[in-house]
């Protein structure tokens, strides 16, 4: 395939990966982390955004900037996830150049943007307010400059790669786990040849540089909590953490997914398998030291997250997914290479490749559809429409509590909305064993994630009815309940 004809196929990959990355992006209310960046973000001075934002965890200050930039444009969830869906759209191009960087072959890049354009798990989190995306993005853009200042070296190219690394380590620090991959490459070229130790020399240098103006930003906003949570509360496992943290078909234990899905899982398992053959075969030392560095960098990640005593979730390894992606592609252009050797002319196996390659594509985006439905037509949340029902029904004075006392962010950005009335309504956290001790002629409004029948009939001998719910709802669903208050 042409340059040409592939940077045009890049152009329409990146129109089609933008509208999938915006189709019902305002759709769902914010909740939890996302709505705790916007509570943040709309704080009346940076004083206050930065107060709150420093409860957060991993979080560093440019996505909330940015988030705050936009809510000066509109409070509107479309607006303010719009910088995501933009974040994840630019993923796509950074992936093809680093693809194409690494192994040459245009085709090969525009199938691993194809499987990112398509990927159901890069369009869910190009839909949430919070760092994923662009953390996703600036890691393949310092592993791009990266590898390019190692094979053709000069003062402005490492430059490049710094400044990429520590701008994006100020959206998310696992940005700077770009830097595993350069120590893996020069683990396999071996530092001390004579052609590599000035590289190396440079690549430490830039990263002292880089690390010396992280910290001073990290010690401000990323340690300011030390935790002491059962690892596994939430994943289960490190099986799940690993393979719901590294599926980018997003087709493991998602029952919605299909036949089909499950299927095109287990062909991208065997591609990115078949890759990485490809590329020991061939010994390519750059293209094989970023998925060995991926390896190191879970490792890392995991021995991180355990230090920290925080829980293990399989979010924390979503930007490696497109290292996946890379050796998926790699592989199947292998296979197609493999199944169109036999033909004639050199104009015939092309044309046969390029059909190969594009069935695949075809592949992809019809195994990634039922997904896709599912979480369009899924409603994630319903924070913003039990936060506007406690507004119409708040009485003056009465405490309003939520459970877990976690998900008050959820409620309170709502509440403090400047079109929200009444204003100034403050959402407590509370335990349950809290509840019952309270008075039973006091007005109470409380607010639960979730419940079963069981806990809404405890809840109802405590003389509390509900006010609003879905019980269709499959995400976070809200429920309003009230006791002592007049009825609506």
């Amino acid at each position: 395939m042409s340059d040409r004809l592939a940077r045009l196929g890049l152009v329409v990959l990146l129109l089609a990966g933008f509208g999938l990355r915006i189709h019902g992006l305002g759709r769902d209310g914010l909740h939890l982390d996302e709505a705790g960046q916007a509570w943040a973000a709309t704080q009346p001075t940076l004083a206050g955004m930065v107060a709150i934002e420093r409860t957060h965890v991993m979080a560093m200050p440019l996505d909330y900037l940015i988030t705050r930039a936009l809510a000066a444009i509109s409070d509107n969830e479309f607006v303010l996830r719009l910088a995501s869906a933009a974040w994840a759209t630019l993923n796509i191009a950074a992936l093809y150049a680093l693809t194409k960087w690494l192994t040459g072959r245009p085709t090969t890049a525009l199938l691993a943007a194809l499987l990112l354009a398509v990927s159901p798990l890069h369009i869910g989190y190009a839909q949430v307010l919070r760092f994923y995306a662009s953390l996703s993005t600036f890691y393949a853009l310092a592993c791009l400059l990266l590898y390019r200042a190692l094979r053709r070296p000069s003062g402005n190219r490492w430059a490049a790669f710094g400044l990429a690394a520590l701008i994006g380590s100020y959206f998310h620090p696992f940005v700077l786990t770009a830097a595993v991959n350069g120590a893996v490459y020069f683990l396999l070229a071996g530092p001390a040849r004579p052609e590599n130790r000035a590289a190396l020399g440079r690549f430490l240098g830039v990263m002292l540089v880089v690390v010396a103006l992280f910290l001073p930003g990290y010690l401000v906003f990323g340690v300011q909590h030390q935790y002491d949570f059962e690892p596994f509360q939430f994943s289960g496992s490190l099986r799940s953490v690993l393979l719901g943290g590294l599926d980018w078909t997003t087709t493991v234990n998602i029952s919605s997914a299909g036949r089909l899905a499950a299927v095109w899982r287990w062909a991208n398992a065997g591609f990115a398998t078949l890759g990485l053959a490809v590329l020991l075969r061939r010994r390519q030392v750059m293209a094989l030291s970023l998925p060995l560095g991926a390896a190191a960098i879970v490792g890392v990640i995991l021995a991180g997250v355990v230090l920290s005593g925080y829980w293990l979730l399989p979010r924390q390894l979503f930007h490696l997914t497109q290292v996946g992606i890379f050796l998926a592609a790699v592989g199947a252009r292998g296979a197609a290479r493999a199944l169109t050797g036999g033909l004639g002319s050199a104009g015939q196996r092309r044309a046969a490749r390029l059909a190969v390659v594009g069935a695949l594509g075809v592949g992809a985006a019809v195994a990634a559809r039922p997904t896709l439905q599912h979480f369009y037509t899924t409603l994630a949340s319903t924070g913003r429409e039990a936060a506007g029902a406690l507004l119409a029904n708040y009485q003056p004075g009465a405490p309003v509590y939520i459970i877990p006392g976690y998900e008050r962010q959820s409620l309170q950005y709502y509440l403090d909305r400047p079109t929200a009335a009444p204003p100034g309504i403050r959402v407590q956290p509370v335990t349950p064993e809290a509840l019952a001790a309270t008075a039973g002629d006091e007005t109470i409004f409380l607010v639960l994630l979730g419940g079963s029948p069981d806990e809404l009939a405890s809840y109802a001998g405590l003389g509390f009815r509900v006010l609003y719910d879905d019980p269709a709802l499959g995400g976070r669903r809200y429920i309003l309940l009230a006791r002592g208050a007049a009825e609506p």
